[in-house]
Protein backbone atom coordinates (compact mmCIF):
# COMPACT_ATOMS: atom_id res chain seq x y z
CA UNK A 1 0.00 0.00 0.00
CA UNK A 2 1.42 3.38 -1.04
CA UNK A 3 1.50 6.22 1.50
CA UNK A 4 0.29 9.51 -0.01
CA UNK A 5 -0.49 12.95 1.29
CA UNK A 6 -3.79 14.38 0.08
CA UNK A 7 -3.93 18.10 -0.69
CA UNK A 8 -7.35 19.69 -1.23
CA UNK A 9 -8.32 23.37 -1.24
CA UNK A 10 -9.40 24.85 2.07
CA UNK A 11 -11.47 27.79 0.94
CA UNK A 12 -15.16 28.55 0.92
CA UNK A 13 -17.96 26.84 2.81
CA UNK A 14 -16.53 24.56 5.51
CA UNK A 15 -19.10 21.81 4.87
CA UNK A 16 -18.15 21.65 1.17
CA UNK A 17 -14.45 21.72 2.03
CA UNK A 18 -14.89 18.72 4.34
CA UNK A 19 -17.09 16.82 1.87
CA UNK A 20 -14.53 17.28 -0.90
CA UNK A 21 -11.66 16.23 1.39
CA UNK A 22 -13.58 13.10 2.39
CA UNK A 23 -14.23 12.29 -1.26
CA UNK A 24 -10.52 12.70 -2.04
CA UNK A 25 -9.50 10.39 0.81
CA UNK A 26 -12.08 7.80 -0.23
CA UNK A 27 -10.86 7.98 -3.83
CA UNK A 28 -7.28 7.47 -2.67
CA UNK A 29 -8.23 4.50 -0.48
CA UNK A 30 -10.09 2.97 -3.43
CA UNK A 31 -6.83 3.19 -5.38
CA UNK A 32 -5.10 1.09 -2.73
CA UNK A 33 -3.30 4.00 -1.13
CA UNK A 34 -2.87 4.82 2.52
CA UNK A 35 -3.86 8.47 2.59
CA UNK A 36 -3.50 11.22 5.12
CA UNK A 37 -5.11 14.61 4.65
CA UNK A 38 -2.43 17.27 4.56
CA UNK A 39 -1.85 19.73 7.30
CA UNK A 40 0.67 21.31 4.98
CA UNK A 41 4.11 20.12 3.92
CA UNK A 42 5.55 21.15 7.29
CA UNK A 43 3.42 18.53 9.06
CA UNK A 44 6.31 16.07 8.98
CA UNK A 45 4.75 13.54 6.63
CA UNK A 46 6.41 14.79 3.44
CA UNK A 47 9.64 12.87 3.98
CA UNK A 48 7.71 9.61 4.45
CA UNK A 49 5.21 9.94 1.59
CA UNK A 50 5.61 8.33 -1.80
CA UNK A 51 3.91 11.38 -3.28
CA UNK A 52 1.67 14.37 -2.62
CA UNK A 53 -1.64 14.17 -4.47
CA UNK A 54 -3.48 17.39 -5.32
CA UNK A 55 -7.24 17.13 -5.98
CA UNK A 56 -8.01 20.09 -8.20
CA UNK A 57 -11.68 20.25 -9.13
CA UNK A 58 -11.88 23.45 -7.11
CA UNK A 59 -8.72 24.85 -8.72
CA UNK A 60 -5.36 25.86 -7.35
CA UNK A 61 -5.73 28.04 -4.27
CA UNK A 62 -2.86 30.13 -2.88
CA UNK A 63 -2.44 27.50 -0.15
CA UNK A 64 -2.18 24.66 -2.67
CA UNK A 65 0.37 26.58 -4.71
CA UNK A 66 2.41 27.20 -1.56
CA UNK A 67 2.19 23.49 -0.68
CA UNK A 68 3.26 22.54 -4.23
CA UNK A 69 6.32 24.75 -3.96
CA UNK A 70 7.23 23.18 -0.59
CA UNK A 71 6.89 19.63 -1.95
CA UNK A 72 8.99 20.51 -5.00
CA UNK A 73 11.69 22.00 -2.79
CA UNK A 74 11.65 18.83 -0.64
CA UNK A 75 11.88 16.58 -3.73
CA UNK A 76 8.51 14.91 -3.07
CA UNK A 77 6.82 13.63 -6.27
CA UNK A 78 3.48 15.28 -7.01
CA UNK A 79 0.33 14.12 -8.77
CA UNK A 80 -2.81 15.94 -9.96
CA UNK A 81 -6.30 14.43 -9.86
CA UNK A 82 -9.78 15.65 -10.70
CA UNK A 83 -13.20 14.33 -9.77
CA UNK A 84 -14.32 15.07 -13.33
CA UNK A 85 -12.18 12.13 -14.41
CA UNK A 86 -14.80 9.95 -12.74
CA UNK A 87 -17.94 11.90 -13.63
CA UNK A 88 -19.30 13.61 -16.67
CA UNK A 89 -18.95 17.38 -16.38
CA UNK A 90 -22.31 19.07 -16.09
CA UNK A 91 -24.32 15.84 -15.86
CA UNK A 92 -28.02 16.70 -15.79
CA UNK A 93 -27.54 20.25 -17.08
CA UNK A 94 -28.65 21.58 -20.46
CA UNK A 95 -25.99 20.98 -23.11
CA UNK A 96 -25.19 24.70 -23.44
CA UNK A 97 -24.60 25.07 -19.68
CA UNK A 98 -22.44 21.94 -19.52
CA UNK A 99 -20.38 23.17 -22.48
CA UNK A 100 -19.88 26.55 -20.80
CA UNK A 101 -18.72 24.89 -17.56
CA UNK A 102 -16.24 22.72 -19.45
CA UNK A 103 -14.95 25.78 -21.34
CA UNK A 104 -14.43 27.75 -18.11
CA UNK A 105 -12.64 24.81 -16.49
CA UNK A 106 -10.30 24.54 -19.48
CA UNK A 107 -9.46 28.26 -19.27
CA UNK A 108 -8.77 27.93 -15.55
CA UNK A 109 -6.41 25.02 -16.16
CA UNK A 110 -4.39 27.08 -18.66
CA UNK A 111 -4.06 29.91 -16.13
CA UNK A 112 -3.13 27.43 -13.38
CA UNK A 113 -0.43 25.83 -15.56
CA UNK A 114 1.17 29.25 -16.08
CA UNK A 115 1.32 29.84 -12.30
CA UNK A 116 2.77 26.36 -11.74
CA UNK A 117 5.46 26.98 -14.35
CA UNK A 118 6.43 30.16 -12.50
CA UNK A 119 6.80 28.17 -9.27
CA UNK A 120 8.91 25.50 -10.97
CA UNK A 121 11.17 28.19 -12.42
CA UNK A 122 11.52 29.85 -9.00
CA UNK A 123 12.37 26.54 -7.32
CA UNK A 124 14.65 25.58 -10.18
CA UNK A 125 13.06 22.21 -10.97
CA UNK A 126 11.24 20.64 -13.86
CA UNK A 127 7.91 19.27 -12.73
CA UNK A 128 7.34 15.66 -13.69
CA UNK A 129 3.80 14.86 -12.66
CA UNK A 130 3.29 11.37 -11.33
CA UNK A 131 0.49 9.45 -13.03
CA UNK A 132 -1.39 6.43 -11.74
Amino acid sequence: MKFVIIETPVQGDLQNVLLYARWAIRDSLNRGEWAVAALGPASGYASQAERAVFYLDRGWTPGLLEALESYLRAGVPVERRWMEDKQEIGAGLPAEAAAEIAKEMAKQRVADEARISEIADRVGVEIRWVTT
